[in-house]
């Protein structure tokens, strides 16, 4: 950051790495790696300009280095043609990305390099500025809208709006969304309504903002309520697929897909 000039002031620093720190995360999770995509470190701090090497400290196998490398450089390229944007990333890391630029000044750059597995010095690098970001911004929809599901309890019932609508809160973020739906859904509402702390599942055509990968909206077509949780019913799973995990124990193989730094190849 900042080449060939005097320091940086600490604010944008600081503003530029905690858009870097979450762009890494996301895009972690879309390479699809193994374990949690926390535990980044900096080091190798040099003084011409601010440059230093950012490294994930997570035991994965060369081929996860692989393809973690080439969707950063999708990202970093903004390879629109390439499938890996178009299968593999979600918008909001693209986003995210971009938001990189906002506190650099526009004849300033932030240049990213990727390493290969073992090199001391990045194979190739990547300069983000204030074109490219706005590059990205321009092909990214604000909202996508889809046929999917959301999952979370009754906040409220808003039966004198038109159409009429309730607020659920989502499980998995916690943020209140509007479900709008017609007359004819209205007993299947006061259904899963009896049930005051129950889970509900909310089917409909989905509205999500694509800055921020958040759920606004759905437009309901259908209601119901998640299934209890039967402890009988789970227990009598237990060793009912005793092959399923080959020649690793339950343990290892537990472990393998909890990403905890034992490697596949460790338990082999």
């Amino acid at each position: 950051m900042n080449k060939g000039r005097k320091g940086i002031p600490l604010g944008k620093l600081a503003r530029i790495t905690q858009e870097t720190l979450e762009f890494l995360r996301m895009a972690y999770t879309d390479a699809e790696l193994p374990g949690d995509p926390e535990g980044w470190f900096a080091y190798n701090f040099r003084n011409d300009s601010v440059d230093f090497d950012c490294e994930c400290y997570r035991d994965i196998e060369a081929d996860d280095v692989k393809r973690a490398n080439s969707v950063f450089r999708a990202i970093m390229t903004n390879d629109v043609q390439g499938d890996i944007l178009k299968h593999k990333v979600k918008p909001s890391t693209r986003r995210q990305y971009s938001k990189i630029a906002v506190p650099i000044d526009p004849d300033e750059k932030v240049t990213f390099g990727l390493f290969i597995n073992g090199d001391t010095e990045p194979g190739e690098r990547h300069d983000l500025t204030k074109r490219t970001a706005h590059d990205i911004e321009v092909e990214l929809p604000p909202a996508a809208d889809y046929y999917g599901e959301i999952q979370g309890t009754i906040h409220s019932l808003y039966k004198d709006d038109k159409p009429k609508r309730i607020k659920v809160r989502e499980l998995s973020t916690q943020n209140l969304v509007d479900c709008f739906f017609e007359d004819s859904l209205y007993k299947s509402v006061i259904q899963v309504l009896e049930d005051r702390d129950g889970v509900v599942f909310v089917e409909g055509f989905v509205r999500e903002n694509m800055a921020n990968g958040i759920v606004e909206s759905v437009q309901a077509r259908a209601f119901r309520l998640a299934p209890q949780f039967d402890e009988s019913k789970f227990n009598s799973l237990i060793g009912s697929a005793p092959s399923l995990t080959g020649k690793l124990t339950t343990e290892e193989f537990v472990e393998r897909f909890r990403g905890n730094g034992r490697t596949a190849e460790n338990l082999r």
